[in-house]
């Protein structure tokens, strides 16, 4: 999922400096947040969740670019 995350990122992100490691942590992270809002049940397989994954992955990458714009703003 990390990859598909970061290879959409690359498409919106077009003209701009990128680090593959960054753009790997924002989509780590963008996963992790979705993850901690959904609160999978403890019966859900992780086939389960990977395949909820991949059902918003356009949701992940709109996370992970919302992350991307922040960098370096103030709080």
């Amino acid at each position: 999922m990390n990859e598909t995350i970061v290879a959409n990122l690359k498409k919106y992100l077009i003209g701009e400096d990128l680090d593959d490691g960054v753009l790997s942590r924002l989509a780590d992270r963008a996963i992790g947040i979705y993850k901690s809002y959904v609160n999978y049940p403890s019966s859900a397989t992780a086939e389960d969740i990977a395949a909820d994954l991949e059902k918003h992955v356009e949701c992940l990458t709109d996370l992970a670019l919302n992350a991307w714009a922040k960098q370096g703003a103030e709080f």
